[in-house]
């Protein structure tokens, strides 16, 4: 997935208001950090793949930067930054809000799909 793919369908910001939704279980929590955080962080967790690293607890020994640059920060996040984060929205029903976000950005990206693909019909005379 490409950053600006998940741009173009919707899904960065769809995700963005469901974790935006989310009630923290206590506080002070990652999910009532600031949406430009919290954008970082489902950057981070999008594009893992794109630095090489296939789970977060990958991210321990992880030095490269293209996850940092990604994700717009000098470094990228680290492993107990984002478990926290992920358990934080676990606890806060994130699955159920994440399912209906990429659902939704799913539809966004369909109609796209089927509106570049339908023929355009012009009446010559």
């Amino acid at each position: 997935m490409r950053l600006s793919a998940a741009n173009e369908t919707g899904l960065l910001s769809e995700v963005e208001t469901a974790i935006a939704s989310c009630s923290p279980a206590k506080t002070p929590s990652l999910l009532s950090s600031s949406p430009p955080c919290r954008r970082q962080l489902v950057l981070t967790l999008l594009f893992l793949n794109l630095g090489g690293v296939r789970r977060t607890r990958d991210l321990r020994g992880y030095t490269g930067d293209v996850l940092g640059l990604v994700a717009g920060r000098s470094r990228a996040y680290g492993y107990c930054h984002t478990e926290r984060f992920l358990s934080q929205l676990a606890r806060a029903d994130g699955a159920e809000v994440l399912t209906t976000a990429a659902l939704a950005s799913g539809q966004h990206a369909c109609g796209q799909a089927a509106r570049k693909s339908m023929p355009v019909f012009t009446s010559m005379g």
